[in-house]
């Protein structure tokens, strides 16, 4: 049976009268408070209030208040006068949950920098009288802000700012037991229809690429479509298309048996190299996955390499090559960042200078190219120098932020590499303190996803492009400056991520 009563809103907040800090004597009112501006707010929301005071139960009260923090849709906090309480259940609240949760507080006060990353709606109190317009433009406000909290907008930094944040998750997925909504995973139970499927579409003998055109934007409909092609002859140029859409949505179990067949088949081109590499990389979070991934890249080098090395190599040797030094690059600084070893470190430097070079010349060769790559080369060699010489406030000398923000965004290139090429320079604006250009950035670039996500060819965005994202800043934190600005950043991306991912 459905209930037809409303949801639930927890509140989160210290009970009766309070002495206000400020050494006056005075006192603060807070069932006021809750009863003149909360309690209207909730229900006008078409919530029910409910605080842990008049709750009935006989468990214990903490178990009672977690399960709320827990479980409860949404959950409104009033932090006024800093009480320690309000703030330990408001930090679990961000870690149990990334949305659903609304803040409010007395004008005036100066809130801990941890808190300054997320909306609070400040309202005027002298502890015992209420003005009746404030009221209402407080009420008003809250209403608003707890009909978004029902939607489900993410609001929590602590999961804005780290890709994953319990360490259980970290082990089911290097365990492979978790396929995470994030990365668009589905679940171990639905592996039997995904066959089913896969089954029926053999017994139709239906054409790859017509199923890959149809079914392979959606990550059931792509896996179905892996298993088939596992179970019969298929040209290498399919088998290949489907592994690639497979990466793309993050199946990297499925595309690195897929990429396992090219290999078998002696059928892997440079591009599939690489995509191996990524894929098995991918796999588990350690150093041998790394070189694993790393020896099918350096396969791709060793091809491209002398080609590079030629007078005029085409446009599409300078392209594969571009891509090929980025991937390298790109895994070594992971390898760097699981061994601590100088020369993992060294060699990301390395590797990126040279994508970067290949990447101009490939500019000056081609009417379009991988902007956003280039674009991620100059982020990632400003963060990585300032790494090697041990110092996070080392200029930027070869003037890689600068470089950045003169890429254009004019069309000319493909809508991903687009989308990431805006990404970066919202990091870059914000890591030089530029507060309105980064927040501006942040959300055109948010805007412009939102636009494009769902086209054919732009599955990585809102997705593993955003994941990726958030996992760098993450990772970077220790040497991006003005962690505020970044912090916004990650929050945009992890709106848009859970957007793409529901």
């Amino acid at each position: 049976m459905v209930s037809d009563q409303p949801d639930q809103c927890f509140v989160v907040m210290p009970f009766g009268t309070k002495p206000l800090n400020d050494g006056s004597g005075r006192l603060y009112d807070f069932d006021r408070v809750y009863r003149v501006i909360i309690q209207r707010a909730i229900r006008q929301a078409g919530l029910e209030p409910a605080r842990a005071d008049e709750r009935k139960v006989s468990d214990i009260i903490h178990a009672d208040m977690f399960k709320q923090l827990r479980d409860r849709g949404v959950v409104l906090a009033d932090l006024s006068l800093e009480n320690p309480n309000v703030f330990y259940e408001l930090g679990a609240r961000h870690v149990m949950s990334a949305k659903g949760t609304v803040l409010m507080c007395r004008a005036g006060s100066e809130l801990p920098f941890d808190v300054k990353l997320s909306r609070v709606i400040f309202y005027d109190f002298d502890g015992s009288h209420l003005d009746w317009e404030e009221v209402e433009r407080v009420v008003k406000e809250l209403q608003f802000a707890l009909e978004e909290a029902k939607r489900g907008t993410p609001d929590s930094p602590v999961h804005a700012l780290l890709e994953r944040v319990l360490p259980e998750e970290a082990a089911a997925r290097e365990r492979g037991t978790a396929a995470g909504v994030d990365e668009g995973g589905v679940d171990e139970s639905l592996a039997d229809f995904q066959g089913i499927v896969a089954d029926h579409w053999a017994s139709e003998d239906t054409p790859t690429d017509e199923l890959l055109g149809v079914c392979g934007s959606s990550v059931f409909g792509c896996r179905a479509l892996g298993l088939l092609t596992l179970t019969r002859e298929t040209p290498s140029d399919e088998l290949s298309a489907v592994a690639r859409r497979l990466y793309d949505l993050s199946q990297f179990d499925l595309a690195s048996r897929l990429y396992e067949r090219l290999d078998a088949q002696g059928t892997l081109g440079v591009a599939d190299l690489l995509e191996y590499g990524s894929t098995l990389s991918e796999l588990r979070s350690d150093l041998v996955a790394a070189d694993q991934g790393l020896a099918q890249m350096q396969r791709a080098a060793d091809i491209l390499t002398p080609r590079l090395e030629e007078e005029s190599p085409s446009p599409e040797t300078l392209r594969d090559g571009f891509a090929c030094y980025y991937r390298i690059a790109g895994l070594y600084r992971w390898r760097w960042q699981l061994s601590r070893d100088e020369e993992d470190l060294t060699l990301a430097i390395e590797h990126y200078e040279r994508a970067m070079g290949v990447g101009k010349r490939l500019d000056k060769a081609a009417e379009d190219f991988e902007i956003g790559r280039l674009a991620a080369c100059h982020l990632a060699l400003l963060l990585l120098l300032r790494l090697r010489d041990d110092n996070p406030d080392r200029g930027d000398i070869e003037r890689h932020r600068e470089q950045i923000l003169s890429l254009k965004v004019d069309g000319r290139h493909s809508l991903v590499e687009e989308s990431f090429t805006r990404w970066c320079q919202a990091i870059a604006l914000a890591d030089g303190g530029d507060a309105n250009g980064s927040n501006h950035m942040a959300m055109h670039a948010y805007s412009e996803d939102a636009k494009v996500m769902d086209q054919p060819g732009c599955e990585a965005i809102g997705r593993k492009q955003y994941a990726g994202l958030r996992r760098y800043l993450e990772h970077y934190s220790g040497v991006l400056h003005h962690p505020s600005l970044i912090g916004h950043i990650s929050q945009v991306l992890q709106i848009g991520h859970r957007t793409q991912a529901s």
